[in-house]
């Protein structure tokens, strides 16, 4: 019994003596962290002066002064801190200005020799500062250290590093192939990455359309959804029966993203594709875009087989002002469709009672008293139970 109660005591004392080393580096770093606040804080006022003249002469054509003096570590930090504030927000000459700063400060090389570290966290932050910094040295050692990392979040943090620094297409292209080796359907990240880049990765992603790694292809449509671009729109189209789901659905986003390009012919073929997800897909683009030449197509949709389909071309609809409105109101009064009187009437009557809400929005408010007119037109009439539903003691003015 004395053993076992000796053996308790021990124990206690050891949590004890646990509990007191956290208690310890807990106030340690609370106590870094206070000190290396005041730091800051003291360094922004001691060189507010140089930060006045920085934003005072970004404009000109001469370079960047650096700070007069011996600048501390801390010092350094804090002045990258400000500095990539600034690098954030503004784009061009000026900040390639700052950027010229920061080599000439040492920062770049700092980074530099911090990707060599042995701590995983230190080489990531020193990528991620190299990309703010847009270093263009630094590419071969971000494309390196690249090749070495696992798939996951810091190879998306090295890869827009890389982004920002490259200089020609050739360091972007090694960047995307090391992404894409991965084969994890990242597509859209890369996409990302590939939007940050200063460099016009438009003939690289023309150029992945003709490539046989589909996870290039899918990159590709992705890239090119908000990009106008002629030539790589005639490539597109061969993707729309391919046996991957997913990169017929990139093909169609891809196409219906540049609707002013789209035939009548190619329309009706999208809206009649065997894959309900692309008509579907298509039907809310046709709204989305507001495309007013696919009422036709839109209320043949509200007929599909597939029932999200039919939604989606019925809320379409709803998207085309006053020609979609109008389209809803003669399918609801159409007593030989039942499928689309019915789905039209409902959705009609869903939009109607939204009517409350729009009354903060002067537009909206104007445009649903639009929608009351011509509802009147055809039904003759307020909607169902309209002023219980809707509230309209505010506004109605139809």
């Amino acid at each position: 019994m004395t053993e076992h109660a000796s053996d308790i005591i021990v124990l206690a004392y050891i949590l004890i003596v646990l509990i007191v080393i956290v208690f310890l580096a807990l106030f340690g770093l609370r106590t870094k962290a206070i000190w290396l606040e005041r730091q800051t804080d003291r360094y922004l006022r001691k060189h507010q002066d140089y930060f006045d003249y920085v934003k005072s002469h970004l404009h000109e054509d001469a370079p960047l002064q650096k700070p007069a003096g011996t600048l501390t570590k801390t010092e350094l930090k804090v002045i990258q801190q400000k500095l990539f504030e600034w690098m954030e927000k503004i784009v061009g000459a000026e900040r390639d200005k700052l950027t010229d700063l920061c080599v000439a400060l040492g920062l770049v090389e700092l980074n530099m020799r911090r990707l060599r570290s042995e701590i995983h966290w230190t080489r990531l932050d020193a990528a991620y500062n190299l990309g703010v910094m847009q270093a263009k040295e630094a590419v071969p050692s971000l494309a390196y250290l690249l090749g070495e990392e696992k798939y996951g979040s810091p190879a998306f943090v090295i890869a827009r590093a890389i982004s920002k620094c490259a200089q020609n297409e050739e360091e972007i292209d090694r960047m995307v192939r090391n992404l894409a080796k991965f084969r994890k359907q990242s597509h859209r990240l890369v996409a990302e990455v590939l939007a940050l880049s200063r460099i016009d990765c438009t003939a690289l992603l023309t150029g992945y359309l003709r490539e046989t790694d589909e996870e290039l292809v899918k990159i590709a449509l992705t890239g090119l959804q908000n990009r106008s671009i002629p030539g790589a729109y005639g490539d597109m189209p061969r993707f729309l029966h391919a046996d991957d789901p997913e990169l017929r659905l990139l093909a169609v986003q891809a196409i219906i993203s540049h609707g002013t390009h789209m035939t009548a012919e190619l329309m009706r073929e999208l809206m009649h594709h065997e894959d309900a997800d692309v008509r579907a897909a298509v039907a809310e683009a046709f709204g989305r875009l507001g495309m007013a030449q696919t009422v036709d197509l839109l209320k043949a949709g509200m007929k599909d087989a597939d029932r999200q389909v039919r939604l989606t071309s019925a809320r379409s609809l709803l998207q085309l002002e006053d020609t979609g409105f109008k389209a809803l109101c003669e399918l609801a009064q159409r007593r030989d469709e039942p499928i689309q009187s019915r789905l039209a009437d409902e959705v009609i009557q869903e939009e109607l009672a939204k009517g409350a809400l729009y009354y903060d929005d002067f537009e909206q408010a104007v445009w649903h008293n639009r929608k009351l007119r011509i509802y009147r037109q055809f039904f003759g009439g307020p909607p169902p139970a309209e002023g219980a539903r809707l509230g309209f003691s505010k506004g109605d003015t139809a």
